[in-house]
C-alpha cells in the first residue's frame, strides 16, 4: 500500500455539499490522493466495486449529513489490515455546535472529526495521520501548506524537544512547527528509539530533554510503555517540569475518553494532532514555571 499521501492511497468523499466536495477532493488530489466522490445513494456500490477488485478505500471523508442517511454502512467497505496503528480513518466533518453529536459519531465506528472551516493541516492528518510507515517525499501542496502555517510562539525558542512519531507527514507537521519557534526537535519513530536518545541525552551536557512529545501508536513499543521507561530514568519524586521532562501523548483521536486514558497511564498531557502555534502556546504556558527546566527559561526569554 502506498504511503499517506501518495498515488494510490483512495479516499472515499461522500459530502452533500457539492462545492465543499470538489474543493476538498480537488485539496487531496493536489496532496496525491486517488479520491472518488459519491453521493450516499452511489457510494456503497462504488465502494463495494473497489474492494471487489482487490483496491478498498483506505478512507472514508463525510459529513453530518450523509452520517444521518446511514454513511456509517460504508465501514465495513474500507481496507482493513488488522494492525491497531493502520486502521482505515472514518471522518465526519461538522459544525461547531455539532459537538455534542460526536460519542454518536464514534459509537457508530468513525474514528475522528473535523470542524468547518476545515484547515488543510488538519484534514491532511486526520485522513492520513494514521497510515503506514514508509518514508514520505514532502509534495509541492504540502509545501504551499506548511509555508503558509505563520509563525509560532516565542515560548519554544531554546528548548530541547524529543518528538516520538512513527509517522512521517505527522512528524513533518510537527517538527515543522517546532523548529520555526527556534526549537531544537530530536525525532525518533518508536520507543525503543525514544528510550536511548532519551538516556543518551540526559548523560549529555544538556541534562535531558525540556519536552517529550509521545506517539501513543508506535511499533514495536507503544507510547504509554515508553514513557514509562523515561519517566525510570529520573529520581521517583521528580515531578514533570521539576526534575523531569512534561511526557505529553501526541493524539490524533479527538476523543475525551480517550485522552482521559493516557493520563490516567500516567502521561503528564496530551496534544491533540495536528497542532497549531496557539496549541503548542498553550502547552506551554501549563508547563511552564519551573526553573529546573528549559521551558521556564523559555517563558522567560532567556537562553
Amino acid at each position: 500500500m502506498p504511503g499517506p499521501g501518495r498515488p494510490g492511497e483512495k479516499v472515499l468523499l461522500v459530502l452533500e455539499g457539492a462545492i465543499e466536495s470538489a474543493l476538498i477532493g480537488d485539496l487531496l488530489v493536489a496532496l496525491g490522493a486517488s479520491v472518488a466522490r459519491a453521493k450516499l445513494k452511489d457510494a456503497e456500490r462504488i465502494a463495494k466495486g473497489a474492494a471487489l477488485m482487490g483496491v478498498p478505500f483506505r478512507a472514508l471523508l463525510t459529513d453530518r449529513a450523509a452520517f444521518d442517511s446511514g454513511a456509517a454502512r460504508l465501514l465495513s467497505l474500507l481496507a482493513e489490515d488488522g494492525s491497531p496503528a493502520r486502521q482505515p480513518r472514518a471522518v465526519v466533518i461538522i459544525d461547531s455546535f455539532e459537538r455534542g453529536d460526536i460519542p454518536r459519531f464514534r459509537s457508530s465506528g468513525f474514528n475522528g472529526y473535523l470542524m468547518r472551516p476545515i484547515r488543510p493541516l488538519s484534514l491532511l492528518t486526520q485522513l492520513f495521520g494514521d497510515g503506514e510507515e514508509e518514508k514520505v517525499r514532502r509534495p509541492e501542496a504540502v509545501s504551499r501548506i506548511m509555508d503558509g502555517a505563520g509563525g509560532v510562539p516565542a515560548d519554544t525558542a531554546h528548548i530541547s524537544i524529543l518528538l516520538a512519531e512513527d509517522n512521517d507527514i505527522n512528524a513533518l507537521l510537527a517538527r515543522t512547527i517546532l523548529e520555526k519557534g527556534g526549537a531544537r526537535v530530536v525525532r525518533v519513530r518508536n520507543g525503543i528509539e525514544a528510550i536511548a536518545k532519551a538516556r543518551t541525552e540526559l548523560a549529555g551536557p544538556a541534562k535531558g530533554f525540556d519536552l517529550v512529545l509521545m506517539d501513543i501508536h508506535m511499533p514495536g513499543m507503544d507510547g504509554v510503555e515508553a514513557a514509562r521507561h523515561i519517566r525510570a530514568l529520573y529520581p521517583a519524586d521528580a515531578l514533570p517540569a521539576a526534575g523531569r521532562p512534561p511526557i505529553i501523548a501526541l493524539t490524533a483521536n479527538a476523543f475525551a475518553a480517550d485522552r482521559a486514558s493516557y493520563l490516567h497511564a500516567g502521561l503528564d498531557d496530551y496534544l491533540a494532532k495536528p497542532f497549531e502555534k496557539e496549541d503548542l502556546a498553550a502547552l506551554l504556558e501549563r508547563w511552564r514555571g519551573s526553573k529546573s527546566t528549559g521551558l521556564d527559561r523559555a517563558g522567560r526569554g532567556a537562553a
